[in-house]
């Protein structure tokens, strides 16, 4: 069986991807930092390799024997695109045939020009790729805004009244599974979208029938945004990424609906009232 390596399994949607991979017995695996420390991912059908992208000398053994690979692409603040570019290259001459690379749906926008190269190295380097490109992620509720929304009843962030199709991370990752096994997505750019356009009134709407209490939705500005996030202990470069995704929000950039999702995976999106049901328990 064609062997899997995974680069980003430490995230949210690289971490589901190899869930997937390791529970239907694919040979998949993991790229982290510290094998050690990463035991605690705990996904006893995977390996462990150590990969660093600051780290040449790790690219030969951890792209040993792999034919195929998905790279979760880092955040555009980390500013790592030709770093990742470098362990593009070393993927391939070790004899990678296919790489799915997770993107943004944004990867257009200014503000993700990294993004777009680690894009346009895959698809000019000559070697078979999918390219998907997922819209904002509920699970940002479930990880980012967990504090406020349990402690202050409350989504406040800087997006307006604008509307945005958010996709269940579950969905990229089924659908990234799909694109490592098969050819039908073959050089496809392929957007990823939830099937409803819900501003933040709405989403807070839901919050409040879901959880049987009022969520109210605050539109405050950046500077106070970052103010709160910073008093709150967020990392400076967290920070920065979710202002960046509320700008790409603001600016109309995620309010698109595509049928991607039910065309691949046969089913529906998961929607957002589901997917607070299916985590209930977080915002308790």
């Amino acid at each position: 069986m064609e062997k899997i390596l995974v680069i980003g399994a430490t995230g949210s949607v690289g971490f589901e991807v190899a869930k997937l991979l390791a529970d239907s017995n694919k040979p998949v695996k993991i790229a982290v930092r510290d094998p050690e420390r990463a035991k605690s991912i705990n996904l006893t059908n995977a390996k462990l390799v150590h990969f660093e992208y600051q780290n040449p000398d790790t690219f030969d053994s951890a792209f040993d024997d792999i034919e195929k690979l998905l790279i979760v692409s880092p955040p555009s603040y980390l500013n790592l695109q030709e770093l990742v570019k470098k362990a593009i290259d070393a993927s391939i001459a070790k004899g990678v045939k296919l790489i799915v690379n997770i993107s943004a749906i944004s990867a257009n926008s200014e503000l993700d020009r990294p993004i777009k190269e680690i894009e346009d190295h895959i698809k000019n380097s000559g070697v078979d790729f999918v390219i998907l490109r997922p819209n904002c992620y509920m699970q940002n509720f479930k990880d980012l805004f967990r504090t406020l929304i349990i402690e202050d009843n409350e989504i406040s962030v800087p997006a307006h009244n604008a509307k945005t199709s958010f996709i269940d991370i579950r969905d990229v990752a089924q659908v990234a599974v799909k694109a490592l096994s098969d050819n039908k997505l073959s050089k496809q750019i392929i957007k990823l979208t939830g099937k409803q356009l819900l501003n933040m009134y709405v989403v807070a709407h839901l919050f409040s029938e879901a959880l049987n209490r009022e969520i109210e939705y605050h539109d405050i500005s950046e500077d106070l945004f970052e103010k709160s996030l910073r008093s709150a202990g967020w990392p400076a470069g967290t920070i920065m990424g979710t202002l960046q995704l509320c700008s790409h929000i603001k600016k109309g950039e995620t309010a698109l609906i595509t049928d991607s999702v039910e065309r691949i995976l046969n089913r529906e999106p998961i929607k957002f009232d589901q997917f607070i049901k299916d985590y209930s328990d977080n915002w308790k």
